[in-house]
């Protein structure tokens, strides 16, 4: 068997379970807060042939140590439409650790590793159907 194929259907799944593992147990046991929208920061694309920015998120929450803590999230991915200053959206951050919160949302939080189980088990369901 071709070594990528491998690659793909051992490697890419195991990388997805452990990716799994760390936001469940992030969600299992991490803090959770609610975050108010307080700006934007301005992620330009540098050469990309799109003149269009990315516009990230920075918040405001307190964290469970009372301190108040501000940062820029990564993405804007659990808002359907544009988010907008005011906006209040829920946080989860391991606990000791309020500089690495990220959303709360499942779609964010589990798209990564379904993006890695899908195509092995596409593959797999190929091999498979392809020796009957």
């Amino acid at each position: 068997m071709n070594p990528f194929l491998i690659g793909l259907l051992v490697v890419l799944p195991a990388c997805g379970a452990l990716v799994l593992l760390r936001r469940w147990l992030l969600l299992r046991f991490g803090v959770r807060v609610q975050a108010e929208i307080i700006g934007f920061a301005t992620l330009d694309r540098g050469a990309s042939s799109e003149p269009e920015a990315i516009q990230l998120p920075k918040v405001r929450f307190r964290a469970d140590t009372r301190q108040t803590v501000t940062l820029t999230l990564r993405s804007s991915s659990p808002f359907p439409g544009t988010p907008a200053v005011g906006d209040r959206l829920a946080l989860v951050y391991p606990r000791g650790a309020p500089g690495r919160a990220t959303y709360a949302h499942p779609f964010s939080l589990f798209l990564v590793p379904a993006l890695c189980f899908v195509p092995a088990l596409g593959i797999g369901l190929f091999i498979a159907l392809s020796w009957l």
